[in-house]
């Protein structure tokens, strides 16, 4: 693969650049792997669930290499970790109603403890182990992590709309555990999801056969 061409300064660092006109966020270069394809995914929702939770992995491994960036790049990082995890219960919340024959209604808001409340009934439901230790822990982790960040404005802002610093009182967190636990709810919650759209796809498939008229 062709390597990206990058003007470096005498120390090292990226050369600073300056708009010109031949700058353009639509302008196409000669190295093909730098084209992302995005109009075949445009509405399935697999590239921006996945693709927030690759740029959080990829932000903790900078992290771990390059430590002294770290209070800086908190923020992308407990972003993208957040809005996967909104991502993915948004994606499975139409899913598992329609697998359990209710009523399909999407969720718009941001709170994904709320969130939580919704789907977590419905994948006992559909899946069982209402006593299950990994539902209590999903659980805990996705109350703490709403307690840091509500709504989305936290890790994405220096202030809430209402002029207060945003994760007041948050003096530290420890990357490497807040990775460990998102990972492990991230993982749970894929492992959900692909057992409901399995389970969905059998549904629908058997309701196109019962209903062929032989």
């Amino acid at each position: 693969m062709q390597e990206l061409e990058v003007a470096l300064d005498d120390d090292g660092e990226l050369e600073t650049v300056w708009p010109t006109g031949a700058h353009g966020l639509r302008e196409m270069g000669q190295v093909w792997q730098y084209m992302a394809c995005i109009g075949w995914q445009n509405g399935n929702p697999y590239g921006p669930i996945q693709g927030y939770r690759l740029a959080a992995e990829i932000i903790a491994s900078q992290i771990a290499e390059r430590h002294h960036e770290i209070d800086m790049l908190i923020f992308p990082f407990g972003m993208c970790w957040r809005h996967h995890i909104e991502l993915r219960l948004k994606d499975m919340l139409p899913a598992l109603q329609e697998l359990l024959g209710l009523q399909v209604a999407a969720d718009l808001g941001h709170n994904i403890a709320k969130l939580w409340d919704k789907i977590r009934p419905l994948i006992i439901e559909a899946h069982g182990n209402s006593g299950s230790s990994d539902i209590r822990n999903i659980s805990r982790i996705i109350g703490q992590l709403t307690k840091l960040d509500k709504d989305g404005q936290e890790f994405r802002y220096n202030r809430r709309r209402d002029g207060r610093p945003t994760l007041e009182g948050v003096d530290y967190i420890d990357v490497s555990k807040f990775h460990e636990a998102m990972s492990g709810v991230a993982n749970f919650l894929e492992g959900v999801d692909t057992a409901t759209y399995v389970a969905l796809d059998h549904k629908r498939d058997m309701a196109e056969y019962l209903s062929c008229d032989y």
